[in-house]
């Protein structure tokens, strides 16, 4: 059933703070003295990706920058360095190495190096996803004053400090929290790193992705998004192969499995917004195998 306009005013208001948490992030990368050097100078520049458009761009040394659709990137290719700002969205990056001039990737309070890499980066206010298919980097740490450090690495015991390389296959996500970052690690699953860049191709397939990641790769293909309302199922993770462009799709999918989604309709009936309100109950275990298209199921690890 559409939910009435008191909740309506609710959630979208809370789209609108997501909003203006872009809108902040887009207003750090300016006043960072780094960001400045790209805008305006000849060797930088800058590119926004609408909803539902994707873009790419090659560098001088025929490096390629693939550009998920509504992302936010600004680039800077100069004659000694090379580098990425992602204030907001998701890039696929293919990179040539070169020692004399390497490749950096800079979101929030970290930082990537390239050591001959294929890499995906997918960026959300203070949350990213770093996927390696070819290659290694290393993450450090940026602080306020531009200096690095290593990381907090998260295990199951606690988290220290520590370097962090990936390699060919790794995983991670990593979370910035008061300018301190967070890196978990998924290691040497390589078919999951290469399921992060299926969305070059209009897919999203992931045999155990985190729902409020696989929220973000179809709002960025739709202008009525999937909003998560209960923050205890944003971590569940979920497989399935899907169209970017069909969430309708993956909503059914949600609610065959016995999720609580309601549609948003504004007074005029027009759909706003689709908010995932519940998880299923034990009895939505029967689901369909991950490996079939078409299906969204829970996936334990």
């Amino acid at each position: 059933m559409p939910r009435r306009p008191g909740s309506l005013q609710r959630i979208l208001k809370r789209l609108n703070i997501a909003l203006h948490v872009a809108l902040k992030t887009i207003i750090f990368c300016f006043a960072c003295h780094a960001t400045i050097s790209v805008v305006g100078n000849s060797d930088g520049f800058g590119r926004r990706t609408p909803i539902a458009h994707r873009d790419s761009i090659v560098l001088a040394d025929g490096s390629l920058i693939d550009i998920n659709a509504n992302s936010l990137v600004f680039l800077r290719d100069g004659p000694h360095r090379r580098q990425i700002f992602v204030p907001d969205g998701e890039i696929l990056a293919t990179v040539r190495h070169n020692e004399t001039k390497p490749l950096t990737i800079v979101f929030n309070h970290a930082v990537i190096t390239d050591i001959g890499t294929r890499l995906d980066v997918s960026v959300h206010g203070s949350t990213a996803n770093v996927s390696v298919t070819e290659g290694e980097l290393r993450i450090t740490n940026r602080l306020d004053d531009g200096s690095q450090l290593d990381p907090m690495i998260v295990t199951a015991s606690g988290s220290r400090r520590g370097k962090v390389i990936l390699h060919k296959g790794d995983s991670a996500r990593l979370e910035e929290q008061a300018g301190t970052l967070f890196v978990t690690f998924s290691p040497n699953d390589l078919t999951s790193a290469q399921n992060r860049t299926s969305w070059t191709q209009g897919k999203f397939v992931s045999f155990g992705q985190p729902l409020d990641e696989t929220a973000l790769q179809f709002n960025r293909y739709t202008t009525t998004p999937l909003v998560i309302e209960d923050p205890q199922i944003a971590s569940q993770r979920f497989g399935g192969t899907y169209d970017l462009t069909k969430i309708d799709a993956l909503v059914l999918g949600l609610r065959r499995l016995g999720y609580d989604i309601t549609s948003i309709q504004d007074e005029r009936g027009e759909l706003q917004a689709y908010v995932l309100g519940s998880a299923p109950n034990a009895s939505s275990s029967r689901t369909q195998s991950p490996h079939k298209p078409n299906r969204l199921c829970p996936c334990r690890r």
